[in-house]
């Protein structure tokens, strides 16, 4: 049984299937080390923060690309410090990025909705090789979903981060970037499975365990695998590799960000059992 999610903004730690990886079918993807986590508008609609992550401890100059339905923003930041670190998640799924910075807030030209944020590393002690990732606002959310509610953990957030804008003095300003409308039938959609290949339970399994595992797997724009990791463990080694073959073998589609197909990531929860 298998149920699926979309996750936009959350790469996991590569725990990859080796199996999978030494028969070359997949190519192991290197993870953006930072990106955004939450994007929080203020009460006027011109102001927001953008809650960021990050793989490690340390400093970098950001520059976020938001969107909006009419409009493109850049706004940079330099020398994001990234030095406190987020609780371990209670129900054992990997922490991507367990590092974070203080909120970055920054005012809009003029009142816009974003619908997006991307994060670039302009300057770091390593800077990266990664493919783009978007953190979509709860606005994008529920376009794409009219059931989509955020977690309570995010509206606390949101919360705590209206009643510290207060007691900002100042903030980053954006800068239009394009002003441009978008024509196409397909303009946002998120990463789909087409096809669900059924996982075997593993013979050499005599006790008859069972269990959950959480897999994630990374698209390229085309829709092909580029990354299989395990997100939460089933409480099984073999039933992990059932559940990471049966994820791998699966057929996806790719998110479309913009009117273009980005890649993204699709999250399989499988259930295994006698």
């Amino acid at each position: 049984m298998t149920t699926g999610r979309y996750v936009r903004l959350g790469l996991s730690l590569s725990l990859v299937f080796l199996a999978v990886l030494a028969s070359g079918s997949i190519a192991q993807a290197s993870q953006c080390p930072i990106a955004v986590s939450n994007l929080v508008p203020m009460p006027d609609g011109k102001h927001y923060a953008a809650i960021m992550q990050s793989t490690a401890q340390g400093a970098a100059d950001l520059r976020l690309s938001l969107y909006s339905d009419g409009a493109t923003y850049v706004v940079t930041f330099p020398i994001v410090v990234f030095d406190r670190r987020l609780a371990d998640l209670a129900d054992g799924e990997v922490r991507p990025r367990p590092f974070t910075a203080a909120p970055l807030f920054f005012t809009l030209p003029q009142t816009d909705a974003l619908l997006a944020a991307r994060t670039d590393i302009v300057s770091a002690v390593a800077a990266p090789v990664c493919s783009p990732e978007y953190r979509y606002s709860t606005v994008l959310e529920q376009r794409l979903d009219a059931k989509f509610m955020p977690s309570a953990a995010a509206v606390s957030e949101s919360q705590v981060l209206v009643q510290l804008f207060g007691r900002v003095a100042a903030a980053n300003a954006a800068l239009v970037e394009a002003n441009a409308k978008l024509d196409c039938d397909e303009q946002y959609g998120k990463a789909k499975l087409d096809k669900f290949a059924r996982p075997f339970y593993p013979e050499t399994l005599a006790n008859h365990a069972a269990g959950t595992a959480l897999v994630g797997v990374d698209l390229t724009s085309s829709g092909a695998i580029e990354n299989v990791s395990l997100l939460r463990s089933a409480g099984n080694h073999f039933l992990d590799l059932a559940a990471l073959k049966s994820a791998a073998g699966s057929i996806y589609r790719p998110e479309y960000f913009r009117c273009q197909p980005t890649g993204g990531r699709y999250v399989l929860s499988i259930r295994l059992s006698p």
